[in-house]
């Protein structure tokens, strides 16, 4: 196809066309591995038009024509410069969750000033090098064979009872089709980040993230606790006592970590934003809390766990539990728990949210005049310009 009978065509047949990355390992793995993940939706009828067209558009691409290569890279590039990131939120929850999360750290390293410099090199390149564009396009071609093959390949299709069997037909018939990639895999590693870390960019909204990686002793029932501790602290200390935006604490649960988390977002105070996460459990000394109050919690605590799915959502999450071997019965004791959450609970809760405090991970973003002012207080700081 040309790009442009494929932009007519993406809308009639790949509806939500996506093409994303993830680190994780599936139940069948003892170390996680880089995934590409594709995912878009048709009508029945037209499900092998659309799985063609998916693997044409990832595995028959023309890197022939330079002026579009160039293009293409030089549309990219500001975007994947980490000192001008819009996303300071995105960049700081992954800094802070790479010290639980293999995930997060194979993001912080697609973000890198690495890859940034990788893609600067090769736009300097092709101006200044005559023939490159004929080494990058084998390049490139090269990295289609090493995205589009039939070794470890796995689908997950939501569809109408009736259609199964054709689906498995069609998948079978264009999947096998596919040559066998035979590469060794390569490995990866990724550097934990400091405990305190910040990072100077040319950002207008400074942001800060604090990851509390779920205690061996962390249970349902103190989940309620982390909605008190959002709206009796984390708000009120950093929006009207600090001058932050937004700001609040919540939980997760997610494929490779389960962990507590506080934010700011347009933070002008990085230090006393420090000082306030390390200070959370020492604010509640001495505080007491009625079932009455709590009840409030739990009932926010447990609409924001247990949120109602529609059919195709309820479907993905179940594939999603299957392929990664994810323990269903956690889910429902975690909910559970939260419903049977006691207001005697308060003391134990603190003093698991503690050690993990005491485990936790701060990552902050801003610019220099703000970070230089307060770099004493940080493990280590991180120049992205």
């Amino acid at each position: 196809y040309t790009s442009d009978e494929i932009s007519k065509l993406m809308p009639v047949y790949l509806n939500n066309f996506n093409i994303g990355m993830s680190y994780y390992k599936t139940k069948e793995q003892e170390e996680p591995t880089p995934k590409i993940s594709v995912s878009w939706f048709s009508r029945d009828e037209d499900y092998e038009k659309s799985l063609e067209l998916a693997l044409n558009i990832m595995g028959e691409s023309d890197f022939s024509d330079v002026d579009e290569i160039i293009a293409t890279l030089e549309y990219y590039l500001p975007y994947c410069n980490p000192a001008k990131t819009s996303d300071t939120m995105g960049f700081v929850s992954n800094a802070a969750l790479s010290g639980i999360s293999e995930n997060a750290a194979f993001y912080m390293y697609l973000e890198s000033n690495e890859v940034y410099e990788l893609i600067n090199d090769i736009l300097n390149k092709l101006y200044n090098n005559e023939g490159y564009e004929k080494e990058l396009a084998n390049k490139l071609n090269e990295i289609m064979k090493q995205v589009v093959h039939k070794d470890d390949v796995m689908t997950a299709v939501v569809c109408a009872g009736e259609s199964e069997n054709k689906v498995i037909g069609i998948n079978n018939k264009l999947l096998n089709g596919l040559p066998e990639l035979n590469k060794e895999k390569a490995e990866y590693s990724f550097d934990k980040p400091e405990k305190k870390e910040a990072y100077i960019a040319e950002v207008s909204n400074q942001t800060s993230y604090n990851v509390l990686p779920f205690d061996e002793s962390f249970k349902g029932e103190y989940i309620p606790f982390v909605s008190m501790i959002s709206d009796l602290y984390t708000i009120p200390t950093a929006r009207f006592k600090n001058g932050v935006y937004s700001a609040g604490t919540s939980f997760a649960v997610s494929t490779d970590a389960s962990y507590v988390y506080s934010y700011t977002y347009s933070d002008p105070n990085v230090g006393k934003t420090v000082d306030m996460y390390e200070n959370t459990v020492k604010a509640f000394e001495g505080t007491e809390i009625t079932q009455e109050e709590l009840d409030d919690y739990i009932v926010a605590a447990y609409s924001g766990f247990v949120v109602p799915q529609g059919d195709y959502s309820r479907a993905k999450t179940a594939i999603n539990y299957e392929v990664l071997g994810i323990d269903r019965d956690l889910n429902k004791k975690y909910a559970d728990g939260i419903k049977n959450a006691k207001a005697e609970d308060m003391e134990d809760a603190l003093e698991c949210i503690q050690k993990m405090l005491d485990n936790g991970y701060i990552a902050f973003i801003g610019n220099s005049t703000s970070v230089e002012n307060e770099k004493d207080i940080f493990d280590a700081v991180t120049d992205l310009r």
